[in-house]
């Protein structure tokens, strides 16, 4: 989502922190350390046919059942990941993908400390040249079939909008489902690039 500054439709995220403030709790806890993810879109066209790529690893809050109640609450893995698949530019300032998604979480909350699982993620990228705002339309599952066993979805929308060429804000709703249980996320994020 972040402005593509002549790389376009590519990302690089190196040692990216999010953090999340809980307002019922008055408590500020880390989200999300990215180490590194990395994305390569590469659309097809009438005669190149590139395969589309990510990977990334780092630190990752997840939900994950506690106790005989199987209540959900926050428990950091470490998530690395993967995938490959198709491109395409179905109209001008857009960019849709379909990915097919390994995933690896460790972490002492998780049944044996892991799970391992395929999945699959596609979604729509949509901005105009300037470069100004961008949104991104996605859905995900990944089915977590060895150690802990779950089924992962997540469904949604990002929007980012550039201040300057340093900084941007980005708002995003997702509908996600993990563990039979169901929960809406929403934020806000403010973006500073150097």
């Amino acid at each position: 989502m972040d402005p593509d500054g002549g790389y376009t439709p590519a990302q690089i995220d190196l040692l990216d922190l999010t953090v999340r403030y809980y307002t019922k709790a008055s408590d500020l806890r880390v989200h999300r350390f990215t180490l590194a993810d990395v994305v390569s879109l590469a659309p097809l066209d009438e005669f190149f046919h590139p395969i589309s790529w990510k990977v990334g690893t780092g630190l990752f809050s997840r939900l994950v059942p506690q106790g005989r109640s199987n209540d959900l609450a926050e428990a950091y893995v470490w998530r690395s990941s993967g995938g490959a698949g198709l491109a395409c530019e179905p109209w001008m300032h857009a960019v849709a993908y379909a990915f097919a998604d390994a995933t690896v979480d460790y972490g002492p909350a998780l049944t044996d400390d892991y799970a391992i699982g395929p999945g699959a993620s596609a979604g729509l990228f949509v901005g105009p040249a300037g470069d100004r705002w961008k949104a991104h339309l996605f859905a995900a599952v990944t089915r977590f079939a060895l150690g802990d066993h779950s089924t992962a979805s997540a469904f949604g929308v990002e929007a980012r909008i550039t201040l300057t060429p340093r900084m941007g804000i980005t708002l995003g709703v997702s509908g996600n489902r993990d563990f039979e249980q169901n929960w809406i996320e929403a934020g806000a994020s403010w973006n500073v690039y150097f």
